[in-house]
């Protein structure tokens, strides 16, 4: 039946005249590009819809730019499915590097958390030694944490930063440390400000990461992350200027600092949720593109 169709067209151009036909392994527009269900053919989609057999019965095949440019659709249905074939396996290679390592940061951010609870002074009692021992292991894993965010630096420029913004961060980090047990306060203090702002660094890079990764992916997802990136930098100037209205409005600025650490907590959160999630479709992406090459 299809057979009747060889070599038939919506636009009335000739199939011989087609410079690609043979590379497409094309059977004709009706059995090819131009088929009902799963054709790609934006001109034979229209001539359908406005109930025509061909162009040659539609008043407006003069001025039509599809109709126009009906010699050049083939070349152009050609190179959008090679921008999508070249999208799949971008994200067949992106999901293989980074759905497993992105549970390992999940969990290396819980470990941390777990670990920045017991520098608490209100919770332990802990010595200097003690206390410089657990802000060294913070530190080490922030430094890990960063490596493997340098792994995803092909991906995107953006890991590259985040990766090495948290391994200068958890090295200063250690310094620091090492400064309060050596008694030297003021100069951890100086070292503790650079360190703050290059963690802010950090976390604007890597969520710009993660939402640059995801694009293609999922694009909620990947608005999701834009959110958090914005919201993440947001939290981490408050709390200067909370100090700043201190002087000025200190109801207004004890508010401001509630504020925050009641948003640290929400972006805390959301951060492990969206990092478990992503790694969760990438993961999903990879089982159907498995089930789909058996097939």
């Amino acid at each position: 039946m299809e057979n009747n169709n060889q070599g038939k067209t919506y636009c009335t151009k000739a199939c011989a005249s087609c410079s690609i036909r043979e590379k497409l392994n094309c059977q004709g527009c009706m059995n090819g590009p131009g088929r009902e269900i799963d054709g790609d053919c934006a001109l034979a989609r229209c001539c359908r819809d406005k109930g025509h057999d061909t162009c040659e019965s539609c008043t407006r095949s003069g001025d039509c730019d599809l109709f126009l440019r009906r010699r050049e659709l083939p070349e152009e249905r050609q190179r959008l499915r090679e921008d999508a074939a070249a999208v799949r396996e971008q994200l067949t290679r992106r999901a293989k590097l980074m759905c497993g390592r992105l549970r390992v940061l999940f969990w290396l951010i819980i470990v941390s958390g777990v670990f920045g609870g017991l520098t608490s002074d209100s919770l332990f009692d802990w010595n200097v030694l003690h206390q410089m021992v657990i802000t060294v292991i913070i530190s080490l894993i922030t430094a890990v944490y960063g490596v493997i965010l340098l792994g995803f630096r092909h991906e995107t420029e953006m890991f590259k930063k985040a990766g090495l913004y948290n391994i200068l961060s958890g090295a200063l980090g250690i310094a620091v440390s090492a400064m309060i047990y050596c008694g030297a306060g003021l100069w951890s203090l100086l070292c503790s400000l650079p360190a703050a702002v290059l963690m802010l660094f950090a976390a604007y890079f890597e969520f710009y990461g993660y939402q640059v990764a995801t694009y293609d992916l999922d694009f909620e997802l990947s608005e999701k992350w834009n959110f958090i990136k914005k919201l993440s930098v947001a939290l981490k100037l408050l709390p200067g200027a909370s100090l700043l209205l201190m002087l000025l409005l200190p109801l207004i600025a004890t508010l401001l600092q509630l504020a925050v650490l009641v948003g640290n907590v929400v972006i805390s959160v959301m951060i492990l949720v969206y990092l478990w999630r992503t790694a969760k479709y990438f993961g999903e992406y990879l089982d159907e593109n498995t089930a789909e090459a058996k097939v």
